[in-house]
């Protein structure tokens, strides 16, 4: 049924009902799990440098103002790649204990983008996401990486959230359309 699923993770608590879906399904359809985080490098350089006019003016000189970009780049790259791995290393304990084949990776752009640019890369039939992210507003229902990916992704998408009361099964929305006929035998599938 999913022989690939990709997991965009970001250690929230529905990242991680996500990735405990995930693995869950992998592991009785002998799937593997993708841990997939994006992180933002470029986008702190850009407000750095946005910043700079403000630097007292020791910081000005050309040369000095090139190493304090340097500095800031190296900083803020290797820190959000360290903080990503983490977030990995958890997933990859969840898939571990398991014993679900877990493969990680990492991408430097807007979150959003970078999902919907692995789901195509890597030939995935699954995205399991959490419903909300770190970022989660008080009384959001999802959060607006999830809704970019749910609008735009060619492949089924499971938001999860926190964990939920056992025994609830799934629910699905139909509307006479196909594609809600295709949920429905989906859900019917991963309920036995």
């Amino acid at each position: 049924m999913y022989q690939r699923i990709l997991v965009p993770v970001d250690n929230s608590r529905h990242s991680d009902e996500a990735v405990k879906a995930a693995s869950d399904l992998a592991e009785r359809l002998g799937s593997t799990v993708t841990g997939f985080h994006a992180y933002a490098a470029r986008l702190h350089e850009g407000r750095f440098q946005q910043m700079e006019p403000g630097l007292p003016e020791r910081y000005q000189a050309p040369d000095e103002l090139q190493r304090q970009r340097s500095v800031h780049d190296t900083l803020i790259s290797e820190g959000l790649q360290i903080i990503s791995e983490s977030y990995l290393d958890h997933a990859q304990e969840i898939c571990r204990q398991r014993e679900v084949p877990f493969e990680r990776r990492l991408a430097e752009g807007q979150n959003y983008v970078e999902v919907l640019r692995e789901i195509h890369r890597d030939g995935h039939d699954l995205v399991a996401m959490g419903a909300l992210g770190l970022g989660a507003k008080r009384r959001s229902l999802i959060g607006s990486v999830s809704e970019r990916v749910l609008r735009r992704s060619p492949i089924d998408v499971l938001l999860a959230r926190e964990a939920p009361p056992e025994g609830l099964g799934v629910m699905v929305a139909i509307d006479g359309s196909p594609n809600s006929f295709k949920a429905a035998d989906t859900a019917l599938r991963l309920g036995k």
